[in-house]
Parts: structure tokens; sequence; C-alpha cells
């Protein structure tokens, strides 16, 4: 969602940055999501452990 409101506005209003910016975003996003879930899972392995 982000890559195709990041590619209309830069087609719409010349902002050329904007695609590269939202796929750090992106990027941000995926890695909390991962720092999260690595967080959930290792605690979960370590109890039943």
């Amino acid at each position: 969602m982000l890559a195709i409101g990041a590619l209309i506005l830069g087609k719409l209003y010349g902002w050329n940055w904007l695609d590269a910016f939202m796929g750090i975003v992106g990027a941000l996003v995926i890695g909390k999501w991962t720092l999260n879930l690595l967080k959930q899972t290792s605690l979960f392995c370590l109890t039943k452990a």
C-alpha cells in the first residue's frame, strides 16, 4: 500500500524521492514486526524447554 501510494503521489506531484522514503518506512515497519516476533517466540521456546 505504501509503495502504490508513493508511486501515485510521486507521479502527480513530481516527488521522486517519495518512493525511496516509503521503502525505508516499510523496511522499518517490517523490522519492528520481526523484533516483536523474535521476542515472542524466544520467550515461548525458553518456557517450553
